[in-house]
């Protein structure tokens, strides 16, 4: 209901008005709901992100702050990620997702949103954002080095198959068919994989 309030003054051009209905609902859902306090800041995250002022740059990183106080971080440094991808601010995602590597280093979601940046982001736009002259596939496999160094390697294992995943779905089914391949040598009595790989082949 809140959320929806709020977007309906964003849909009228009050921006200011949707910043105070957000203000007043992040008071009044209890910290028990924390579901719906993280929706709620994620909403307010997309309005300052389109609207904020002085810039919304500046707006998005004080609300970014104060929200990582008060709510879950990991979420939080995930869902304005989103943000940026859905804004097309490729080099915004990428840092907060770098940033987000270092914080949880030991979380496979992160890596996986990381290394998935890469893949959906093509390789200028992904080379631009990360600042290297490596190429997107250069850096994807970069970003894999790290996470498996960083991981246990049960985590490791689902963040391959993830970006199998992603890459046969959203990057390049060439390496994603080779990523497989490569997983299946290492692994071969995961039936699970198997399984996984066995579909995207029917498909």
């Amino acid at each position: 209901l809140w959320i929806s309030y709020v977007a309906l003054r964003v849909s009228l051009g009050a921006f200011d008005e949707a910043r105070e209905v957000a203000e007043r609902a992040l008071k009044a859902v209890p910290s028990s709901d924390q579901d719906e306090k993280m929706n709620l800041w994620v909403a307010y995250l997309n309005l300052e992100n389109a609207h904020g002022k002085p810039t919304p740059k500046d707006a998005v990183g004080k609300l970014f702050h104060r929200a990582c106080l008060v709510a879950n971080p990991k979420k939080l440094h995930l869902a304005l990620a989103g943000t940026h991808e859905r804004s097309g601010d490729v080099v915004s995602q990428t840092d907060i997702l770098s940033n987000a590597t270092r914080k949880y280093s030991q979380s496979a979601k992160v890596w996986i949103a990381y290394i998935r940046s890469f893949i959906i982001n093509g390789s200028g736009d992904a080379t631009a954002a990360s600042g290297s002259s490596l190429s997107a596939p250069e850096l994807i496999k970069k970003a894999i080095d790290r996470a498996s160094q960083t991981l246990p390697k049960r985590k490791v294992v689902k963040v391959l198959v993830q970006v199998g995943l992603i890459e046969t779905r959203e990057g390049n089914l060439e390496r994603g068919r080779s990523m497989f391949e490569a997983i299946l040598r290492n692994y071969p009595r995961r039936t699970d994989i198997w399984s996984v790989y066995v579909d995207l082949e029917i498909k």
